[in-house]
């Protein structure tokens, strides 16, 4: 499972161990709004951690496009993803929600 979660998301991947940036940011987005959030809600938090009030139609085009090339690889890959969407909402897998959840409260504490 480990394996398959360590694919959930670059930006920063040595703090994360994720594979894209975007999908990183994804993560802490859907991890900050309890797993599971509509797309807009998840690009507005995005944006408001980049110093924006609200998200563009452009960088709501790119978390699309990051969210969409993720879940394509994953179920290449043949493994289950840790990302879902299903139209407008994105969420987590319980098991990622839990294991990001942790390992952010980590690095919070710290």
């Amino acid at each position: 499972m480990t394996d398959q979660l360590g694919l959930a998301s670059g930006f920063r991947s040595r703090r994360h161990g994720l594979a894209s940036p975007l999908v990183g940011e994804i993560v802490e987005a859907l991890v900050e709004l309890g797993g599971e959030a509509d797309r807009q809600q998840v690009a507005d938090r995005i944006a408001r951690r980049r110093g924006e009030p609200r998200a563009s139609p452009a960088l709501l085009c790119e978390l699309r496009l990051a969210l969409s090339l993720h879940c394509q690889y994953a179920v290449g890959a043949d493994l289950e993803p840790a990302l879902a969407q299903a139209g407008d909402t994105w969420a987590l897998a319980p098991d990622a929600l839990a294991f990001f959840s942790r390992h952010m409260r980590r690095q919070t504490d710290a």
